[in-house]
């Protein structure tokens, strides 16, 4: 508690209602575009981008959306043509698994807190830990 407010009730109260103004949001634009297997691909494709960008971080999100954009583009002008259509999508899984593979769990925008999980040497090699 801090100055008498439960912050955890109150980090609880501001996720339900981000939960709440999603769902309104999906239901409004299934409506205005119709449901249909476009909006299951429209998912298929958020996924990654906010994987890649970090749960927690905004601003690496956005990069990563851009990131996938072209990596998508690049994949579907140069690898459609010769291994078929779908190519741009699967691209983004690909670059979802190195990135997942390269900084797992903490995302791309945590780089520098996995220092704190790895251990530290001394001028002797002696291992420690903080």
């Amino acid at each position: 508690m801090a100055v008498g407010i439960n912050v955890s009730r109150h980090l609880l109260i501001v996720w339900c209602i981000a939960g709440a103004i999603c769902v309104l949001g999906g239901t409004l634009w299934t409506f205005v575009t119709g449901g249909g297997f476009g909006l299951g691909l429209v998912g298929l494709k958020i996924f990654p981008i906010v994987i890649i960008g970090g749960l927690d971080s905004i601003p690496g999100t956005i990069v990563a959306a851009i990131l996938i954009g072209v990596v998508e583009s690049l994949a579907t002008g140069y690898l459609d043509p010769h291994l078929g259509g779908g190519c741009g999508l699967l691209a983004s899984y690909v670059a979802l698994r190195r990135n997942v593979i390269r900084t797992a769990p903490l995302g791309s925008s945590a780089e520098n807190k996995w220092s704190e999980y790895r251990p530290h040497r001394n001028s002797r090699g002696e291992g420690r830990t903080r």
